[in-house]
């Protein structure tokens, strides 16, 4: 059964939520969710329109709860760097120069090509 609708399941799923790898998750818990509700369904119940009713409600879940989690870790980042970045920066600005000379030529080349160059 799961192998006739999962296309259906991942299709809309990947529909909503633009993003492959959480539209796996999503199969995985639509399918766990008919496993646990079958018993229950009506028997008139069309199982393809429950499987769609069911993978748009929980991709809307997982997109809100996305967001939400994006959300968060943007503003801690932004409280962090606000907090400690200037500060943490200034104490070290006058040893980096030093720093930078006392390490081999090519991790001196590479960190600068990196993190001063991007």
């Amino acid at each position: 059964m799961v192998s006739n609708h999962l296309p259906l399941v991942i299709g809309t799923a990947h529909r909503i939520t633009q993003n492959s790898g959480l539209a796996e998750e999503i199969a995985q818990t639509v399918f766990i969710l008919l496993a646990n509700k079958a018993r229950d369904l009506n028997p008139n119940t069309i199982l393809a329109g429950w499987l769609h009713r069911t993978t748009r409600y929980v991709s809307l879940r997982a997109m809100d709860s996305e967001s939400r989690r994006k959300k968060r870790e943007q503003e801690a980042a932004a409280m962090y760097l606000n907090e400690n970045d200037s500060a943490f920066w200034e104490s070290l600005t006058p040893h980096l120069d030093q720093a930078l000379t006392e390490l081999p030529q090519a991790d001196r080349d590479a960190l600068l090509l990196r993190y001063m160059e991007e």
